[in-house]
């Protein structure tokens, strides 16, 4: 690493509060890159491209991540693989994350000397060959109830799937013309809850043994935590990543939080009779039905 500052890397399932962490981190002083896929879920799209590279090394996507165990055991692989990352980092795309000011000034990822890093579940997976290039790279692992991370891959699912619909439909003659692109199935797994509870348990499990593995150079955050107690989760995840403990403006930490996202299950008399019904696996995560 060339002089630079060990990146700050927020890992963890989907829909686990992820994206409302990193706009947080970002009031306190945190470059998560210049290009984002948006404003609300913070993720750079230089680190989210090269995430699914390596997933496409494995024939694996976000929803079945398990095809890159063996592409993580594979010594060969993974030592190209750090490889290109680092030439990646180095490289003028990185343009693509720093822009044009701090790539004047840094010229590679390495070089950058203010709190940095990236937020992107797929991390979750890849980390292994991403502390091979940042052995001294933080984590933070944000995790939430499973139940509510379930039901919502499975109304984010019924919503896409209905946008693309009416795109559909609206271009349908096009068609005939020229051939449609993308599908009409997105996030294909998640058409259950049991489907999204497994897939929550198996990015939970590979962020637990990140944390475990990584001692004091790892933070875990419960998603409700942060919601019920703002000032005092934020104050310490700032003290961890070195961050401001105030906000850019002056605002107060954790000003605009919905307190009403944490255990939202518990209004839903079907996700209750669900959250039973894998009383196991929450337990295996210290979460309760």
């Amino acid at each position: 690493m060339a002089n630079g500052r060990p990146p700050v890397i927020v890992i963890g399932m989907h829909r686990s509060g992820t994206s409302m962490l990193g706009r947080l981190m970002v009031d306190q002083g945190y470059f998560p890159g210049a290009r984002l896929q948006s404003n609300d879920h913070h993720e750079a799209l230089f680190f989210q491209n090269l995430n699914r590279w390596i997933y496409a090394q494995a024939g694996a996507d976000w929803d079945h991540p398990s095809g890159l165990r063996a592409l993580v055991d594979t010594p060969t692989s993974r030592e190209l693989i750090a490889d290109y990352l680092d030439l990646s980092l180095r490289s003028p795309r990185a343009l693509d994350f720093l822009g044009p000011k701090r790539f004047a000034r840094y010229r590679s990822v390495q070089g950058i000397t203010e709190p940095w890093g990236w937020k992107d579940p797929r991390t979750t997976f890849t980390l292994p060959f991403w502390l091979d290039v940042f052995p001294d790279a933080k984590i933070v692992h944000v995790k939430r109830h499973g139940v509510d991370v379930a039901n919502s891959l499975v109304v984010r699912r019924r919503r896409l799937l209905e946008e693309a619909a009416q795109s559909y439909r609206k271009r349908r003659l096009m068609y005939l013309v020229r051939p449609r692109l993308s599908g009409f199935a997105p996030g294909v797994q998640m058409t259950s809850l049991d489907a999204g509870l497994d897939l929550w348990d198996a990015y939970v499990s590979e962020s637990d043994r990140h944390v475990e593995a990584l001692g004091d150079r790892a933070m875990e955050l419960r998603f409700e935590d942060l919601l019920d107690e703002p000032t005092k989760t934020l104050t310490a995840l700032a003290e961890f990543c070195d961050l401001r403990t105030t906000t850019t403006d002056g605002r107060p930490l954790g000003d605009g939080i919905r307190r009403d996202r944490g255990a939202a299950y518990l209004t839903d008399p079907e996700l209750n009779e669900f959250a039973r019904s894998r009383a196991e696996t929450l337990a295996k995560h210290g979460y309760t039905p």
